[in-house]
């Protein structure tokens, strides 16, 4: 007999056929879905490797007995953990997935639309992630408006068990003859007698905020970030009050305001976002904090320009911002905030035109309303717009344009037209930029237009080889949908 459930997404098969068990998130063929490497991204011990998880490499069939930071795995390999070191994935788009308890997962090879697949037989996975891509089956879609969540296995005397918990979002669950969603707070679990659902006790809340800090920690310290002897318990505490209160906008700017001291841009970006979505658009003064924070986040990461634009928009929103006591309470010193320099699009002879001889080998060329064939001017000249406009008048010109996470938000909603006519109204107001670049790249594949796809992707790298805009996950990820042709 076997009982098919889907997590949002995920898929659990509870296959009793010789009491066999398997946990799946996703079924997919190795041979004909993209393979998309997972990165090591963080040791719960702090340490930067350990032998207590173990790898089994599915091309070699090579076990590897020293797991370490920065390491990658692709679909078909394996990992155990003898439950001393948690350990967390990170995948392509950034999904964070945390394995803990003594577990044993399989990596299956995502596909196009979907940022990460795996096969959990045992122990417990924590997903964090912003993109619906995540984990999926059919039309249900995981994390389209922010999840996160765990999963459970284990056998016990009885047989199998399985159990949800959602700590953020809501996680649709569906079977072949029944659905439900499991709403934030909630837990629900599967086992041979009969599916039991109730609400996340206090101690299921601290274990799993004791998890998130000790591994944001660990994130920290390999990063170089902050990282002081509180900073776990602090982190911990923070951790607690978002997942006791999940709508509490101020409980997420404080943990996000941590996590960006630690330079952990991911994480902290997931909770300013949903604070963003959650803070009233009358509510000013945290609508400016929001921005604040994550221009701070992205001058940890190294990111001075879209700091620039976040510390601007957070002037714009409230000119005093910068005033505000909050700031000493997220450790942040106003003189750190960087000032964005006077917008200014670039005129039609400075835009970079694509080298089709690029050594990654595209023959494609990329539509010429977008790419235009001169060489980029050593300093941009004004333009004839822009001639005799006030500052005022320009920013009223630039608040009309999406912001580039605004577009991303689209793509990870499944709103690719609209996402792909804001980038394209972005790079008309402000030329070529290696981010908007692969953005479009990454909305064109999701619609299948592969040439399109492929054009941007090559476009985007050529424009981050001077530009240096896009991270690593963003051009891995144009990198590979180039590679796909």
């Amino acid at each position: 007999m076997q009982e098919a459930w889907q997590f949002d997404g995920c898929r659990f098969v509870m296959n009793r056929i010789y009491s066999a068990f398997t946990l799946t998130f996703l079924y997919t063929s190795f041979t004909f879905a993209q393979t998309r490497p997972v990165v090591v991204s963080a040791l719960e011990n702090g340490a930067r490797e350990t032998s207590e998880i173990r790898a089994l490499r599915f091309a070699t069939l090579e076990e590897q007995a020293v797991v370490r930071l920065g390491d990658t795995y692709e679909a078909g390999d394996e990992l155990r953990g003898s439950g001393v070191v948690g350990i967390e994935l990170k995948c392509p788009e950034g999904s964070l997935v945390k394995f803990s308890q003594k577990f044993r997962v399989i990596l299956i090879a995502a596909q196009t639309s979907q940022d990460c697949a795996i096969n959990l037989l045992a122990g417990k996975a924590d997903i964090i992630t912003n993109r619906p891509t995540a984990v999926q089956s059919g039309e249900i879609t995981a994390g389209s408006k922010g999840t996160v969540y765990s999963i459970h296995a284990a056998r016990g005397g009885q047989g199998p068990t399985v159990a949800c918990a959602v700590f953020d979002g809501a996680v649709d669950v569906s079977g072949r003859q029944s659905s439900s969603r499991l709403e934030a707070g909630l837990k629900r679990t599967w086992s041979p007698a009969a599916p039991v659902t109730h609400k996340l006790s206090l101690e299921d809340l601290r274990q799993t905020a004791v998890l998130y800090a000790r591994m944001d920690v660990s994130k920290g310290q390999a990063a170089g970030g902050a990282v002081s002897r509180t900073a776990s318990a602090e982190l911990a505490s923070a951790y607690l009050r978002v997942f006791q209160t999940p709508a509490d906008v101020e409980a997420r700017i404080d943990l996000a305001a941590n996590q960006a001291n630690l330079k952990l841009l991911t994480d902290s970006i997931y909770h300013l976002n949903r604070a963003e979505q959650l803070a009233p658009q009358t509510n000013k003064s945290q609508q400016a904090r929001i921005a604040i924070v994550r221009s701070v986040a992205y001058e940890q990461a190294g990111d001075r320009r879209k700091a620039a634009e976040q510390a601007d928009k957070a002037r714009q929103i409230d000119p005093d911002v910068l005033k505000s006591r909050d700031l000493e309470r997220y450790k942040i010193d106003p003189k750190r905030i960087l000032i964005a320099p006077p917008a200014a699009p670039s005129p039609e002879g400075s835009r970079i035109a694509p080298r089709v001889s690029d050594t990654a080998r595209s023959t494609s060329t990329v539509p010429q309303r977008t790419v235009p064939t001169a060489v980029p001017s050593a300093a941009p000249s004004q333009s004839p717009a822009r001639a005799g406009t006030t500052p005022a008048m320009r920013t009223r010109g630039i608040a009309d344009v999406p912001e580039t996470s605004v577009l991303l938000g689209l793509i990870s909603r499944g709103q690719y037209n609209e996402a792909i006519a804001g980038f394209q109204k972005r790079m008309d107001r402000f030329g070529q930029g290696a981010r908007d670049a692969c953005g479009l790249a990454v909305a064109h594949s999701r619609l299948q237009h592969r040439e399109e796809a492929i054009r941007y992707a090559t476009l985007a790298i050529q424009l981050d080889e001077n530009l240096k805009q896009l991270s690593n996950d963003e051009l891995k990820t144009c990198r590979d949908i180039r590679a796909s042709r």
